[in-house]
């Protein structure tokens, strides 16, 4: 029931901003009512829904300011999951795990599937932020993987960037392996400047802001 919801939105099934009216969906779906709503408080808890002042639900609609007011929090977050991976170093099992999804995202890239390169994304970054076993940084699971599928996603032309970004985890990896502290948290900075750019590119920015650092890709 969660994976299904789960996949409506991220499919864009269900649009950012929909009132998810229980009845509706319940009928939708083919289940009862009970059920739904508890998979409806744990999508709340993941951050992909929202309940609106009536108490309904409501897909979150990740896009305009909201997606650079997540973002802006996903730059210091990854950045410090970056630092702390290279400070403290990776198992062996989670350098070989996270290769794989990056081979996954390769795969996707080469494939056209734009989907499944999101979902090696949002492992990617999941991965490296549950392994750090850290209690404080884990409250930002939801946030980051809501906003690491969500990124892109209704974008029509993104070839070239999914390609970078791809480039852009590895060499994130690559720091984090190799123990360089400071190199790993500017690359997963970077990185997440790079896709805020691109996520926000149809939209009306909240604002211009500074003019970005020399060397920051965004």
């Amino acid at each position: 029931m969660v994976d299904q919801l789960r996949t409506l939105i991220f499919q864009g099934q269900l649009l950012p901003g929909t009132i998810l009216r229980q009845e509706d969906l319940a009928g939708r779906l083919g289940v009862s009512r009970t059920p739904l709503r508890e998979a409806l408080r744990l999508l709340e808890a993941e951050g992909l829904l929202e309940s609106t002042a009536s108490g309904a639900s409501r897909v979150v609609d990740l896009t305009g300011p909201a997606a650079e007011e997540a973002m802006e929090v996903r730059e210091v977050i990854d950045g410090l999951v970056a630092r702390l991976a290279a400070q403290r170093g990776l198992a062996q099992v989670q350098v070989r795990q996270l290769g794989r999804l990056l081979d996954n995202m390769d795969r996707a890239n080469r494939a056209g599937d734009k989907k499944a390169y999101l979902a090696a994304n949002a492992s990617f970054h999941l991965s490296l932020l549950s392994g750090l076993d850290h209690r404080w940084l884990d409250q930002f699971i939801p946030l980051v993987r809501v906003s690491s599928q969500a990124t892109y996603l209704h974008l029509q032309s993104q070839t070239d960037r999914l390609l970078l970004s791809a480039t852009e985890h590895r060499d994130i990896l690559a720091a984090i392996v190799a123990g360089q502290v400071d190199l790993a948290e500017r690359e997963a900075r970077a990185h997440v400047r790079n896709a805020l750019k691109h996520w926000v590119a149809d939209d009306h920015p909240r604002s211009q802001g500074p003019p970005a650092a020399p060397g920051s890709g965004a």
